[in-house]
């Protein structure tokens, strides 16, 4: 196997073949996400689908990958080696040295990381500690967050967790992102497509043991500043049990009235808890009468993205 340069260089390596009809295997090789660091191991073909090539997996599955996105970090020898650039050393027969193979996984590595960063931080007094649900600590790396949910989703050509940083210049509402908080450096991510909430899915996310319609998670700078939990509003008293069990009783209750177009009024409680480093709010109907959420918010990244998107805001109001 050699060490390659990017995936599309590749493509571009095979492209004389494609005049064999149909699919053709060109050549066995490693590609590595340049975003995710996720590595996949198979068989690169000359066959394109929407302007994407497609990649047979070892395990027999197929994949679609766009080359602008991954590097071959191995291939066999039968795949051409681009000549060395200008006073790169030769080996001995002439040829490009290879470049040293990768020791690790990055997605072990960022999982290690995300193991020693917990250590760290159970040392931590309660005061102190930010908050988590489900493990999900405020201050975690995107890193972290990827290599904890990375999996292939079934029939499908994408793995997750589904991220706003695969595609930063375009809005996804899906996601609550608009492509202007890429200049913030914000990333949305959620652990499931949308897709997937369409019959059984193990992997669809939870709290305190019932379904949520929505888990949603801030990024700033790369950490986690903030997670957005929507549930079924008739959920609430099990959810806000589950949480006083966990962190004891809230700092602040309080009760609002709320009215629907019709003129009939709902009772709704916000429940709070709050340390030195982070804050959590239940509010039992937030925009919607049938829908609570949970929001659990890291002061110090929620300020630094606050005022980042108030940066935002302000350029914009130079073009009125």
């Amino acid at each position: 196997m050699r060490a390659l340069a990017p995936l599309a260089l590749m493509v571009a390596l095979i492209s004389p073949m494609m005049i064999w009809p149909g699919p053709r295997t060109a050549a066995a090789a490693v590609l590595k996400n340049n975003s995710t660091g996720e590595t996949i191991r198979g068989s690169l073909t000359s066959q394109k689908i929407n302007g994407m090539s497609v990649f047979k997996l070892n395990d027999g599955n197929t994949k679609l990958v766009k080359p602008s996105e991954w590097t071959v970090i191995e291939a066999d020898a039968e795949v051409a080696v681009p000549p060395p650039p200008a006073g790169a050393a030769p080996d001995k027969k002439g040829a490009q040295a290879a470049s040293p193979k990768p020791t690790s996984n990055p997605s072990a590595q960022s999982l290690e990381e995300w193991n020693n960063w917990e250590a760290e931080q159970s040392k931590l007094d309660a005061e102190h500690r930010a908050f988590d649900i489900k493990g999900d600590r405020l201050g975690m790396t995107l890193s972290m967050f990827k290599a904890k949910y990375h999996r292939i989703v079934p029939k499908d050509s994408r793995t997750a967790p589904f991220c706003s940083d695969a595609n930063p210049d375009k809005d996804n509402p899906l996601l609550g992102y608009t492509s202007d908080l890429q200049k913030a450096g914000i990333v949305h991510a959620r652990t499931t497509f949308p897709f997937e909430e369409y019959g059984a899915n193990p992997n669809l996310p939870t709290i305190a043991g019932v379904p949520v319609k929505l888990f949603l998670y801030r990024f700033i700078d790369g950490k986690l500043y903030e997670m957005a939990i929507l549930f079924d509003q008739n959920h609430f008293a099990e959810v806000s049990d589950a949480l006083k069990v966990k962190y004891g009783e809230p700092s602040l209750v309080k009760a609002r009235t709320y009215q629907n177009p019709f003129g009939a009024t709902f009772d709704g409680r916000i429940v709070s808890w709050g340390n030195a480093v982070s804050a959590m709010v239940a509010s039992e109907r937030a925009g919607q009468l049938d829908t609570s959420t949970l929001i659990i918010t890291h002061k110090e990244l929620k300020a630094l993205a606050e005022d980042r998107k108030q940066e935002i805001r302000k350029a914009r109001a130079k073009d009125l």
